[in-house]
């Protein structure tokens, strides 16, 4: 069959009750990113060596030349429904095959989907669903009627659509949705985007979301909501009828930030009386404000959820898994994240200039941990130095805060192989961000050199004078940074994504509520890790050859291992064709999974390390769970311009205040704005629904209420 042939094949696992892609790696991937599809045969060969996948996915684009054809809850007890029968008989012609819940029926044909056309539509007892391109199914190869090949089919399909995709007038459509009733929730949602009007290439962006916010604000008979997958459906149909569509990913974006802005909120049980969106200038001028100006039409990233670390992440045999258990045993706060980054720098730092894997890599890492402060920050940092003190090694963990790039690499040719341990990372930022102060820059400039350092001299800012130039001999930097959140996020640019530096780092969230710990400090160090640090002190490698001559030991893989490993590289180079800061932020994955995986090996033995399937599967995983924390940072936190800060302090203020404030307190808080400057962003937040603005009649001056709406959402 003809499908067999195309690289267009993914795996699907259950997340839940929910179907979802992953790649032959057994990550959760979107079934549009092209960079992660593979052959059929690679797809089986993968479903059957990860437990939790189910089979083989086939992935719908807009270049193939193929359309699927969902018949959900078609069969009963095996036998298909009346209202699918003249379906199946249409399509007699081409593949059809039994769904994974062998309810449904999948049909595979040729042809295309009408254009403007919905994708979903109520049939009988079921649903008939039809897609040609941002969508897979979940192939099980069992055909259960028509044809053993894919046949043409576009006069089947025109028929289909006439027969059970009929077009409401657009009065109709708004009819039923101002009213909230007049049959199926996924019905009305058709209705309405069939009425709503094709935006301009300048508004596809902002129209995508209000839509996306208007359908999922819409509620069916019984309080229900239209899921993701749902929303991300009839907004690519919807899609499909713009001059120039957008690419799935922005169309997957617009339908998350709105279920997350989205959120029902409860009934109000107070007699305030709530305002719509028309309602705020007459507010603003009850208050005796000026509401002269208008609302810059503007999108509002929300605040990202955390990115959860899997919990096998935390398994790695050897000093960083002791590493790890030790500061469980002596900490006050628990911070798993934040002992697992400072256990891999300890490892990096012993392997440092005495290993490399066969592809170049060396074992220095870059971890930015997001924690608050007084929750634990420091803990980790502070084993790591009493471990290198008490087997005579202090030099790898003294190096704190370089104060200028010239600092750093005058401690590298001191001790090439170091730590840097850097707290309030964020302000480093800010001096990039704004350039005000040249020495801070510096710094950064070489940590972005240093990170692929290693081989041969790396030389520091050159001299007239020869005398006062710097040479360090073969640099092995790790770096171990952490900061608060707000100042990240503070202080983050699209340049931080696209200079390469955000792409060097893994970066892991610390816990906001972290458990207690035993509180004994002073236990010692356990035995079995000084005897495994103190053997890399005298594992060989270069540290006693000749300056210039690299000699490290080469780590090898073991085969099934090394064919992993270039896999795994080959598909990084494969970057996707936008945004740039995703293509930055990918060309770096594959060198950060493989010198985690160095480290892997490493700390599995002191003597003989060997990379394994194991090593390499782990080193994937971090580095693809730290691209995306990045990228969640990226997507919902990064504020271009002073007023989408303002919106996102506002956001941010609301949540701590249990989502609920008076418009003077607001004033209060923000006392350094304008008043021009508040209600702009009062404004932006109501038509973005995500405030709800309410006005409580007293005896004396009203009272305005700032209410946030996904308060629940924040964080």
């Amino acid at each position: 069959m003809e499908i067999y042939e195309a690289r267009q094949w993914l795996v699907w696992m259950f997340d839940g009750d929910r179907k979802r892609c992953a790649n032959v790696h057994g990550r959760w991937c979107a079934s549009t990113d092209t960079t992660q599809y593979v052959t059929y045969a690679e797809a089986v060969e993968a479903a059957d060596r990860h437990d939790t996948a189910q089979g083989p996915a086939f992935c719908f684009t807009a270049d193939d030349p193929w359309v699927g054809i969902d018949l959900d809850d078609c069969l009963v007890d095996g036998k298909l429904e009346d209202w699918a029968r003249p379906i199946v008989e249409r399509f007699a012609g081409t593949y059809i095959e039994i769904s994974p819940s062998f309810s449904g029926l999948k049909i595979y044909a040729r042809g295309s989907k009408p254009a403007g056309k919905q994708s979903s539509t109520r049939a009988g007892t079921g649903a008939i669903e039809v897609y040609d391109r941002g969508r897979f199914f979940a192939f099980t190869a069992v055909r259960m009627f028509g044809s053993d090949q894919i046949g043409d089919c576009q006069e089947a399909i025109d028929w289909l659509y006439q027969e059970h995709f009929p077009r409401r007038t657009p009065e109709d459509a708004r009819v039923a949705q101002l009213v909230g009733g007049g049959g199926d929730l996924r019905t009305r949602a058709v209705a309405y985007l069939d009425a709503a009007d094709v935006p301009g290439v300048g508004q596809r962006n902002s129209a995508m979301f209000r839509m996306a916010g208007h359908l999922h604000a819409m509620q069916g008979d019984d309080g229900e909501l239209l899921g993701v997958e749902e929303l991300y459906e009839l907004l690519l149909a919807w899609n499909d009828r713009f001059l120039e569509p957008l690419d799935a990913k922005e169309v997957d974006s617009c339908v998350r930030n709105a279920i997350s802005k989205g959120t029902p909120r409860e009934p109000k049980t107070s007699t305030r009386e709530i305002v719509d969106t028309r309602g705020v200038e007459q507010l603003m001028q009850s208050m005796g404000r000026s509401a002269e100006c208008e609302f810059p039409e503007q999108e509002l990233p929300v605040v990202p959820k955390r990115v959860e670390m899997p919990a096998h992440l935390f398994e790695v045999p050897g000093l960083i898994g002791e590493f790890v258990q030790y500061c469980r045993d002596t900490c006050h706060l628990v911070q798993p994240a934040l002992f697992l980054a400072a256990g891999v720098c300890l490892q990096a730092v012993l392997a440092g200039r005495k290993v490399k894997d066969r592809f170049g890599n060396r074992p220095h890492v870059y971890f930015l941990c997001l924690a608050e402060s007084g929750l634990g920050k420091d803990h980790a940092r502070g084993l790591v130095t009493r471990i290198c003190s008490l087997i005579g090694a202090y030099a790898h963990a003294d190096l704190e805060a370089p104060r200028s790039g010239s600092a750093l690499i005058r401690a590298l040719a001191n001790e090439p192989a170091r730590i840097a341990m850097i707290d309030e990372f964020g302000r480093f930022l800010r001096f990039q961000k704004n350039s005000l102060a040249g020495f801070q820059q510096e710094t950064i400039d070489h940590l972005l050199k240093l990170y692929s350092a290693g081989e041969g001299q790396y030389s520091g800012a050159q001299y007239a004078d020869s005398k006062q130039n710097i040479n360090v001999d073969r640099p092995s930097l790790s770096l171990l940074a952490t900061t608060v959140s707000d100042s990240l996020v503070d202080n983050l640019s699209e340049a931080s994504f696209t200079d390469g530096l955000m792409s060097r780092l893994l970066v892991l969230w610390g816990d906001d509520d972290p458990a207690d710990g035993t509180s004994d400090p002073d236990q010692p160090v356990p035995e079995s890790i000084r005897t495994h640090c103190q053997e890399w002190l005298t594992f060989g490698g270069n540290l006693g050859g000749v300056p210039g001559v690299n000699n490290e030991r080469l780590v090898k893989h073991t085969p099934a291992a090394e064919e992993l490993a270039k896999s795994i590289i080959k598909d990084a180079r494969k970057l996707p064709a936008a945004p740039r800061a995703h293509r930055v932020l990918r060309s770096r994955m594959a060198q950060n999974a493989c010198k985690l995986a160095l480290c892997y090996a490493c700390s599995e033995s002191s003597s003989d390390p060997v990379i394994d399937v194991p090593a390499v599967e782990w080193g994937y995983a971090m580095a693809e769970h730290a691209f995306e924390v990045v990228t969640s940072l990226m997507e919902n936190k990064i504020a271009e311009t002073e007023f989408h800060r303002r919106c996102i302090r506002v956001v941010e203020w609301l949540a701590d205040q249990h989502g609920e404030a008076t418009l003077r307190d607001m004033s209060r808080r923000f006392k350094g704005w304008t008043v021009r400057d508040r209600d702009d962003v009062v404004r932006n937040l109501v038509d973005t629904g995500q405030l709800e603005l309410s006005k409580l009649s007293t005896s004396g001056r009203p009272a305005i209420y700032v209410r946030l709406l996904s308060h629940d959402q924040i964080g």
